[in-house]
């Protein structure tokens, strides 16, 4: 074997070593980019590896990912991924390419997850929420995603503040459900097989995120609004600047 050949098969070996190992570090970059999301203790490889997860400050559990190879078809880098841990059970498939990212996810997750966002809203939830088909989609460069999907929790008691006072009140399972359609991300809540909405929840493009309940819901809970607004009026809504 010549010297040439030798030096192409050590440098052919030297590189798919390097691509067969590389370290799952190399996709932090891309996750930092994603406001909110951080990743803690991310070990493995870049084809399979796992990370402590956190969303909002609040730690969600062990991300596992492994490399999904029909997403270069596609031409991006795409994972198939599962979130365990004390809050609940996620899989899906996480993919991200030059323009944005994408992912497609079902599971349960403890609505303990959410506690410190809707604290902030003067709101107290227990319970399990399930995601069904929930799709997220942004680019890079914009800090709103698109979002699409379906919400289920299973019903109990809740906490919430109505004209400056606390209330508690048992509520029946309801149904949310995620959309875009306005161009920032809206879900909107019901109870089953009753088609006026009780609760809103967004984040506007001015990046002010908000919950307002509707005349509809105040009847359910037992403090009716005395006003001539329809039922599936907001009559209350609380919210804040998130960027």
């Amino acid at each position: 074997m010549s010297r040439r050949a030798s030096i192409a098969i050590g440098a052919l070996a030297f590189l798919a070593s390097a691509i067969v190992f590389a370290p799952a570090s190399l996709l932090r970059g891309a996750v930092d980019r994603l406001d909110g999301i951080a990743v803690t203790e991310l070990e493995g490889t870049l084809w399979h590896g796992h990370a402590q997860l956190a969303v909002l400050g609040q730690p969600v559990g062990r991300l596992e990912f492994r490399w999904r190879a029909s997403a270069l078809l596609d031409a991006r880098l795409g994972y198939d991924v599962v979130l365990s841990g004390d809050h609940g059970h996620l899989d899906g498939v996480a993919r991200a390419g030059a323009s944005g990212w994408d992912a497609a996810i079902d599971g349960t997750l403890a609505m303990a997850v959410a506690a410190r966002q809707l604290a902030r809203y003067e709101l107290e939830v227990p319970g399990i929420l399930s995601l069904h088909d929930v799709e997220i989609a942004g680019p890079w460069d914009r800090p709103l995603p698109r979002l699409a999907g379906e919400l289920e929790w299973g019903g109990g008691q809740v906490g919430y503040v109505l004209a400056g006072h606390r209330h508690r009140a048992d509520l029946p399972p309801l149904t949310g459900y995620l959309d875009a359609s306005a161009g920032y991300p809206v879900l909107t809540v019901y109870t089953a097989g009753d088609p006026t909405p009780l609760m809103f929840g967004k984040i506007a493009a001015d990046g002010v995120a908000s919950v307002g309940i509707t005349k509809q819901f105040t009847k359910m809970v037992g403090q009716p609004w005395v006003s001539s607004e329809p039922d599936h009026a907001v009559v209350l809504e609380v919210g804040e600047k998130l960027f």
